[in-house]
């Protein structure tokens, strides 16, 4: 990858990336009414779905809910990833999973203690151990993609004689 290409992948995960934290926290900043008319919406939605699938399952508001937090903390952790490893961050190292949970969890921590200032909402610490599960499986995963990656571009290049 040329020096041009890195720098247009740099900028492209690190938009991508700063754009998914204020969809977090535009979500965030809802009031508590609208939140919830949200996500019942997205429920009923998930629902009537499974149902025209024939699956016989009904989710309730609360899965729902929190499946979204853990689908998007997992974005966030496969983009931070993704960001640091533009980065050259190595893909072998720890700290390519150290540094975006490190910061998964501090977007996380604020997102829950800006909920605290809206009316309706309440910060809650269950959220923060789950948006930090959802960072560290996709942090690791996109870790391990990325050095499997590496070692096989690693064992295709034959030594020069």
């Amino acid at each position: 990858m040329n020096k041009h290409s890195k720098s247009i992948s740099r900028a492209v995960f690190t938009m991508l990336t700063v754009l998914l934290v204020a969809f977090i926290y535009g979500n965030s900043s809802a009031d508590g009414d609208t939140s919830s008319g949200l996500s019942q919406m997205v429920t009923q939605w998930l629902n009537a779905a499974l149902q025209w699938l024939h699956i016989p399952l009904e989710l309730s508001n609360l899965f729902v809910r929190k499946l979204a937090h853990f689908a998007a903390y997992s974005l966030l952790g496969g983009l931070l990833t993704a960001t640091a490893a533009s980065w050259h961050v190595k893909p072998w190292r720890f700290t390519l999973v150290f540094i975006p949970v490190i910061i998964g969890v501090c977007i996380s921590s604020m997102d829950e203690y800006l909920q605290t200032f809206i009316p309706g909402r309440y910060g809650c610490v269950s959220d923060v151990l789950l948006d930090m599960s959802g960072v560290v499986w996709a942090a690791a995963a996109v870790s391990l993609l990325l050095a499997r990656r590496a070692r096989c571009k690693a064992e295709s290049v034959t030594p020069e004689e």
